[in-house]
């Protein structure tokens, strides 16, 4: 069913962090492209889209504007919108937007006063696009940062500020006209955009573990958390209709094929594990297959290329 394609060695290490690897994806120079994140360095690697060959391999050295020295990259991600692809940094005391091959710095938004001599703890976390235009951001006051992302240039413009969470932002994500929102105490809030404003119409309450990351698969809403739990909620009523015990420890990836729902979760555990969403009056996720490597640390599962898992025929 999977076959295992060739491993690709990149110039730097890896962080232990939640979502640490996006995929970019360019059809019209038919590549591919992987990032993942430590300390203040991306570490990019492109490649045929037949993986044949090794295209480029780029460091880029996430640095605050004005010379300030680097900064911690929180999370990094490739965002699609329709006439244009972006690689987003989330970062300790600001947010940088690259062009999709980290080659040009085209924003910066700083989290703190730069007046103020003041050590600042802020950081920014949970990224995703919104319908053709939207950038949402978290942060880690509780707010979620709107941009405007126009089709062409530099003109990005903080749209609105949102904020509902109490504790700062851990993953966000969206589908349609609808964004799920985690934080820190495993509460989830559903917004629904509604004349151009996203408005929030469903509180779901925490179980006292953090929430580790969210994925929308048509009315359905998995969420994973730092117990190991996955639950399924109904997206309209906010409903928890299923619950699974799935790693024994932090989950700390999710993604979802939205044509079949299939999930993959990987965790600290060391497991990688697929499961088979189920609509329905009584929805479910079943296990499928699971898989650990041989001497490998936990943390290297967040370098599986998640979107690609199923699609692409990749193996774990």
């Amino acid at each position: 069913m999977y076959r295992k394609e060739k491993s690709l060695s990149m110039k730097g290490s890896t962080s232990a962090l939640c979502h640490n690897l996006s995929v970019y994806t360019d059809n019209d120079k038919r590549t591919q492209s992987y990032g993942v994140v430590h300390k203040s360095v991306a570490n990019i690697i492109t490649i045929a889209a037949d993986g044949a060959n090794v295209l480029m391999q780029r460091q880029v050295i996430v640095k605050e504007p004005g010379g300030h020295g680097s900064t911690i990259v929180m999370q990094m991600k490739y965002c699609e919108f329709p006439e244009r692809s972006l690689m987003v940094m989330a970062c300790q005391r600001g947010i940088q937007i690259y062009e999709s091959d980290g080659s040009v710095m085209l924003y910066w938004h700083s989290l703190v006063n730069p007046e103020s001599n003041e050590v600042s703890k802020a950081y920014a976390r949970g990224i995703c696009t919104l319908q053709d235009s939207m950038l949402c951001i978290g942060t880690d006051s509780g707010t979620i940062l709107v941009f405007e992302i126009p089709p062409k240039g530099t003109n990005i413009l903080l749209k609105e500020s949102l904020k509902e969470h109490v504790l700062p932002i851990s993953c966000l994500h969206s589908h349609g006209l609808v964004l799920a929102s985690g934080d820190d105490s495993g509460c989830i809030i559903l917004w629904r955009v509604e004349e151009s404003q996203l408005h929030p119409y469903k509180r779901i309450d925490g179980l006292g573990s953090p929430c580790s990351g969210v994925r929308l698969w048509n009315e359905l809403l998995v969420a994973t958390y730092g117990s190991g739990h996955i639950r399924l909620f109904k997206v309209i009523s906010g409903h928890m209709c299923a619950e699974v015990t799935a790693h024994a420890r932090w989950i700390n990836a999710i993604d979802v094929v939205h044509r079949n729902g299939m999930v993959l979760t990987v965790s600290e555990d060391s497991f990688a594990k697929i499961w088979q969403l189920k609509e329905g009056d009584a929805p479910e996720g079943k296990y499928i297959l699971g898989s650990q490597p041989p001497d490998r640390q936990s943390t290297l599962w967040t370098n599986i290329p998640l979107r690609r898992l199923f699609s692409d025929n990749y193996l774990l």
